[in-house]
């Protein structure tokens, strides 16, 4: 029994999300639904972050180990970025990047209560 949770904890370890589609009807959903997953280690201060805390470039999204909540959404739609949501995108989504960098980094608001700003928000976007 010990050594099998030893095993798993070390397979575990390290292990990076996986890059998959998020069920959901617009890209809001499916950036809620990914936040809420439990499949993203967050990060401060940083889109995303290698596995010892070093900031990554949007072209190593692959190497990631922990993200931000800004990181997630382009993990979640990963073609539309090349360095940063675009905030044009966020403002289609009712959010606003200044209050959601201060979620995430300032204030240190879990992913499920930034979730839970983002699903408030009015507006949806394709």
């Amino acid at each position: 029994m010990f050594l099998s949770r030893i095993f798993n904890w070390i397979n575990d370890w390290g292990r990076k999300p996986t890059l998959r589609r998020y069920e959901g009807s617009t890209l809001k959903e499916r950036w809620i639904n990914a936040l809420r997953s439990g499949d993203f280690e967050q990060t401060h201060n940083s889109l995303f972050v290698d596995k010892k805390g070093m900031p990554l470039g949007v072209d190593e999204i692959n190497k990631a180990n922990a993200f931000c909540c800004l990181g997630v959404l382009a993990a979640v739609d990963k073609p539309h970025y090349m360095v940063y949501p675009e905030e044009k995108v966020l403002e289609e989504m009712g959010v606003a990047s200044d209050v959601l960098i201060n979620m995430n980094d300032g204030l240190r608001y879990d992913f499920d209560q930034i979730a839970n700003y983002i699903e408030r928000s009015s507006n949806d976007c394709e």
